[in-house]
């Protein structure tokens, strides 16, 4: 009975997603695919188009037979942290034999062999890096310099790429989270099997639809844009399609400026102690958030003005969402990226038909698992509850922007059922 486990964020779920999560079962003949997602909020910085229950039925009703949420502070930081966050959890539950996971180059090899290089970090390889970054290098371009230079003056490494296909594994963004997968399976002497499929859609940032698979980024784009929703009828499945229409402008779409409000609030409110004591937030950016203040008319905007050559627009939205959700700096998040394994593990939904597979989690996961936030969390760790408030924080101010928004109930996280689909 194989199980495979796939990282996803689906926001929202479109064919790409229902043909990975086929894929993966056939390729690696699995009864059983464990999705790990994202919850409300995503790894780009910013909130998800459509909250995480409605995003974990469209899975549901899929093939994906157990949905388990990654914590914030994972799934809102860099590529490294949230793929290290998603394998450990995968990786605890201890029934797990494969990770299937999309890329732009399909060459599983090649990604294993990089991601080799960057936990090993030989000495050659480090010396370039810190020479790169003396340059005036981004890190992200410093790293992809040094990993060129030191396969291709190394004479006693051997690596079947030209330095034109490893530039364009490097530069693109799924490959990239690929190697990040493959680093934490290494870190953590993982016994899952890592394999890749290659992406159908026109690539991760490609804002232009496509016949039958398109991106997310052009399917939020064009929700957005669209006065009806028929053009979703073709980009995604059914019972997702159906989803989408009914709860237009009624639950979504929430997008990064629907924050700017309590964003502007937070940015004061914490001026005084200064933002280098939140996730990622550097003091010289922290000094070029407050200086830059007066200037503030939204996230979005606020966001283009910081960015720099050194600083990517992504990585400022990060920076601004661990401020909003008070994702700090500190011995707490260094313990949960450097720890073993996350934590917990909790369980948004599943499907009816995997209660066999949920049985052999409980008997073998070394990691507590949540079905019930009410009665279940007490149990925890010290880390385990820090986290798991985060999370709950997290999901509060996304639904008080859906009340706000939309004029609905907002829903009461420890109340909240788990999903089950028949």
């Amino acid at each position: 009975m194989n199980t495979v486990g796939i990282i996803a964020e689906y926001n929202p779920f479109h064919n790409g997603h229902l043909y990975h999560i086929q894929k993966a079962k056939e390729l690696t003949q699995s009864q059983y695919a464990i999705i790990i997602m994202s919850g409300n909020f995503v790894q780009r910085g910013a909130p998800a188009i459509i909250d995480k229950f409605s995003r974990t039925r469209m899975a549901l009703e899929n093939g994906a037979d157990i949905v388990i949420e990654l914590p914030v502070i994972y799934a809102s930081g860099s590529a490294e942290s949230f793929a290290y966050g998603s394998v450990s959890i995968l990786d605890a539950l201890n029934c797990v034999d494969y990770l299937c996971f999309g890329s732009e180059c399909g060459q599983i090899k090649s990604l294993q062999e990089i991601a080799e290089i960057l936990v090993k970090e030989p000495t050659d390889y480090l010396i370039k890096l810190k020479t790169f970054l003396k340059n005036g290098l981004s890190y992200p371009l410093a790293r992809q310099k040094a990993i060129e230079d030191y396969l291709f003056s190394n004479n006693n490494i051997s690596f079947n790429t030209s330095k034109e296909e490893l530039n364009e594994i490097l530069s693109n963004p799924n490959n990239i989270l690929g190697i990040e997968y493959c680093k934490a399976l290494l870190k953590l002497s993982s016994y899952i099997k890592p394999i890749t499929i290659s992406r159908l859609d026109s690539g991760y940032h490609s804002t232009e639809l496509g016949t039958h698979f398109s991106s997310a980024s052009s399917i939020r784009k064009h929700i957005l844009e669209s006065k009806n929703l028929d053009f979703l009828d073709s980009q995604v499945p059914n019972t997702s399609f159906r989803l989408l229409k009914e709860n237009r402008n009624k639950t979504y779409p929430i997008v990064s400026n629907d924050l700017s409000d309590l964003l502007y609030y937070k940015l004061h409110m914490d001026k005084d102690l200064g933002l280098e004591q939140f996730l990622d937030v550097s003091p010289a950016l922290s000094n070029r958030i407050l200086g830059s203040l007066s200037k503030y008319e939204n996230f979005d905007q606020f966001c283009n003005l910081l960015k720099s050559k050194e600083m990517t627009y992504t990585r400022i939205c990060r920076c601004l969402i661990h401020v909003l959700l008070n994702l700090k700096t500190a011995a707490s998040h260094n313990s949960f990226v450097n720890s073993v394994e996350v934590p917990y593990a909790r369980i948004l939904g599943i499907n009816k038909s995997a209660s066999k597979l949920l049985t052999k989690i409980k008997e073998n996961s070394s990691t507590p698992m949540i079905t019930k936030l009410s009665s279940q969390t007490d149990a925890l760790s010290e880390l385990g509850k820090k986290m798991i408030q985060q999370d709950i924080f997290a999901s509060q101010i996304y639904q008080g922007i859906v009340s706000s928004k939309f004029k609905t109930q907002p829903y009461n996280e420890y109340k909240t059922e788990l999903e089950f689909y028949n």
